[in-house]
């Protein structure tokens, strides 16, 4: 599940995923079973959007995640990107398509 709040400010996720417009500076919140703040982010495509401060965080109904600030170009390319998440061992998480880049 995946979602894109205001920065620091709580929010929803669904299992369609979210947009983010160029130019924002958000917060992304991914919950699912096994994510932690452990997890090290990456989002696909041009190098666009900058991700900081990633996160553990919890659910209202208990279900573990991460969350982490990006900032998003004015310029940033358009259309859907995958959001990866890599753990310390190496295992990757992927949400294809999560995030949407809209003008």
């Amino acid at each position: 599940m995946l979602g894109v709040v205001p920065l620091e400010n709580g929010g929803r996720a669904s299992n369609v995923g979210d947009v983010i417009h160029r130019g924002a500076k958000m917060t992304i919140l991914i919950f699912g079973q096994g994510l932690n703040g452990a997890l090290t982010a990456s989002i696909s495509g041009p190098p666009d959007i900058v991700i900081s401060n990633p996160r553990g965080v919890t659910s209202i109904d208990g279900v573990s995640g991460v969350s982490f600030d990006v900032a998003v170009s004015s310029n940033a390319a358009l259309g859907a990107r995958t959001v990866r998440l890599r753990s310390p061992h190496d295992d990757l998480t992927t949400f294809t398509g999560g995030l949407e880049v809209l003008p």
